[in-house]
């Protein structure tokens, strides 16, 4: 059995007095996990935070919860999910309601998901427009990646303003050039040496296009349009080709590179 501390951590400090300070929440007896492993403490929580850990807290506190015989962990961050995304004409299964609420089942108690960005759609109205959509319905914490799946005039500038307001991460994609999703070289590495001055990260989904669509005709032209296909239109040398590609773009601007779900061996190598 285990209890989810599901709030975000502030000064944790070690003690064993509190100074009579009142906590909102003392977890009592509890098996803290922590990176450098498990120890019996206890955990006292005010405003939202955690304010203190030690072995003997004695509070007082307006709940006590006796974690005893239970692991307590501080609470998951999911940074990749997908709530209600539109995808050609349908959409992902889970919303910021069923999703968020999933997940703060499972002990997850933050959710990054992605804007959508519409062709011609300035950047800061992707993200406006989301927000909009998550508001009100999500049972976690969120935050929002920034998909880049269009350049229109004045992006880059949009990129730097949307990192002020705490929007660090930009989404791109080495595929899909005929949805009108792909970003092209150039755009990739005018975004990576924006986002390295900026201190934040460039996340790619690592397909090489060109590839991939070669493959795509050859199967659909001998008729071979099982669900199998797909996966083999998508070999592991697209995948580190695009990722080859990224990485030298990456030593060369000193951007923050995430390659996103990471899917084979190859892929994996030249990511090393």
């Amino acid at each position: 059995m285990f209890i989810q501390i599901g709030i975000v951590p502030g000064i944790c400090v070690q003690m064993n007095s509190t100074d009579g300070m009142f906590f909102d929440l003392l977890i009592k007896n509890g098996t803290v996990v922590t990176p450098e492993g498990e120890r019996r403490w206890d955990v006292a929580v005010k405003d939202g935070r955690i304010a203190a850990l030690g072995p003997e807290i004695a509070g007082p506190a307006r709940r006590e919860i006796d974690a005893r015989d239970l692991l307590v962990f501080p609470g998951a961050i999911d940074a990749h999910t997908h709530m209600g995304i539109p995808i050609l004409d349908t959409r992902s299964a889970d919303d910021f309601d069923s999703g968020t609420l999933a997940a703060a089942h499972g002990g997850v108690t933050t959710i990054l998901d992605f804007t959508v960005q519409e062709k011609g759609q300035p950047l800061t109205d992707a993200v406006q427009a989301r927000l909009r959509e998550a508001e009100g319905r999500a049972h976690v914490d969120y935050g929002l990646h920034v998909n880049v799946t269009d350049q229109p005039p004045g992006w880059l500038e949009e990129v730097e303003e949307l990192a002020r307001r705490g929007f660090t991460s930009f989404k791109v994609f080495f595929a899909y050039r005929s949805a009108g999703m792909m970003i092209s070289p150039e755009n990739f590495r005018l975004l990576c040496r924006k986002v390295a001055d900026l201190g934040g990260t460039v996340m790619l989904h690592a397909e090489d296009d060109a590839l991939v669509e070669q493959l795509t005709r050859q199967n659909l032209a001998v008729g071979k349009t099982a669900a199998i296909y797909h996966a083999r239109s998508r070999p592991p040398e697209a995948e580190a080709l695009a990722i080859r590609h990224a990485g030298q773009v990456a030593l060369e601007t000193g951007v923050r590179l995430y390659i996103v779900h990471l899917s084979s061996k190859a892929g994996l190598e030249e990511a090393l």
